[in-house]
């Protein structure tokens, strides 16, 4: 996508890329990528072609590095949060340790980040679906999905709004859950009020994620509240001072919903990154227990296997074959394609973590499950010193 900003390509790896997901990424490594840079560029793609369809292509070339510029320090503004965000950590790592779940519950735009953030966390980490499920005030009617509610299965619709967490979730929650709030201002403050009384009924723990100068709402938060950055926080004198086209509104508009949400998301993906992380899901920086849901992620599972094992690709192919199978591989089954494989595979727990250990060359299949139900990845290979 370089070829829509020639001019700003070396600008966008040295502002936005390296800060926010790492060189790795950028090289295209197995190690965990950031959605935000693709958040970023369909953004400033949308921005570009809007503002040239407004007549406004000069004003757009100027003012693109300026927008990224907005977009970096928003990074930098929002992880000065990191007292209240790692408070936020600790409080949902405590609900997935103990077989609890985490709730994300949003209004308006800013909700449909609880959303994304948890539909990321089964393929990423291989969590269980309910482990971190979202839920947003008007569920589908405010996503305008054309084709209508979705299911689950094929059968049961997909609970997703904010109706279906009050009747279906709401009274089974226990003091193993947390739940976190996403509003963008107090409009809704009975609403969330209400829901917060029965959350601290049943014990579970609240986060707030809301504006830090709706002070009557900030008070619903006692165990937690995690500032979000308003649009005042973001004005940028060179940048909005400069919109004298018709369009002025829409654009400015546009780009502070732009910063406010990628600084909510990325709140939101410390949260669960960070939960996920403590819980044993991560390792050096490699999604250790990723689900081998598809091809990219099969040959994904081979290099993470041959990187923490120090075997050659052939080898970690073969660990990861009887992780799937859960057997010694034969002829039969090298022989079939991928897309068995990974079929196969979608059942199976714990791959990658089962073929690590029996790459080592320590472990069987057998007793690699077994040590696993008791322990985790991490701590099984730095306990034999291999991490």
């Amino acid at each position: 996508m370089y070829h829509l900003f020639p001019h700003l390509s070396t600008e966008f790896n040295k502002i936005i890329l390296n800060p926010i997901i790492g060189p790795e990424a950028i090289t295209g490594s197995s190690r965990m990528k950031g959605g935000s840079a693709t958040k970023i560029l369909l953004e400033c793609i949308l921005y570009k072609a809007h503002a040239t369809l407004a007549q406004s292509a000069t004003l757009v070339v100027s003012n693109l590095l300026q927008v990224l510029m907005i977009y970096e320090r928003m990074y930098r503004i929002t992880y000065l949060g990191c007292c209240s965000i790692s408070r936020a950590i600790e409080l949902a790592v405590e609900s997935l340790k103990s077989k609890g779940h985490v709730y994300y519950i949003g209004w308006g735009l800013l909700g449909v980040m609880g959303l994304l953030d948890a539909s990321e966390c089964v393929p990423t980490f291989s969590a269980n679906f309910n482990d971190v499920r979202g839920f947003l005030q008007g569920g589908y009617n405010m996503l305008n999905n054309k084709e209508g509610e979705l299911l689950l299965d094929g059968s049961s619709k997909l609970d997703i709004s904010l109706e279906d967490f009050q009747s279906n979730f709401l009274p089974e929650l226990t003091f193993h859950d947390t739940v976190v709030f996403i509003c963008s201002d107090s409009k809704e403050i009975q609403e969330i009020r209400a829901i917060t009384n029965l959350i601290e009924e049943k014990g579970a723990h609240a986060i707030g994620i809301i504006p830090e100068k709706e002070v009557e709402l900030s008070a619903l938060f006692t165990k937690c509240l995690v500032p979000v950055i308003t649009s005042n926080l973001i004005e940028h004198k060179n940048l909005f001072d400069e919109f004298h086209h018709p369009m002025s509104v829409i654009f400015t508009d546009f780009l502070k919903q732009c910063f406010v949400e990628i600084s909510v998301k990325w709140i939101l993906n410390a949260i669960s990154t960070g939960a996920h992380v403590l819980k044993g899901k991560v390792l050096r920086n490699f999604m250790i227990d990723v689900k081998v849901g598809n091809n990219k992620l099969f040959h994904r599972a081979v290099s993470i296997v041959s990187t923490l094992a120090k075997i050659d690709k052939e080898g970690a192919k073969h660990a990861v074959l009887q992780a799937i199978y859960r057997m010694d591989i034969i002829d039969d089954v090298i022989s079939r394609q991928v897309s068995e494989h990974v079929a196969y595979s979608t059942v199976m727990d714990q791959v990658v973590p089962v073929a690590v250990l029996v790459a080592t060359g320590k472990f069987d299949i057998g007793s690699a499950v077994k040590v696993l139900k008791t322990n985790t990845i991490s701590h099984v290979l730095r306990h034999l010193g291999l991490v």
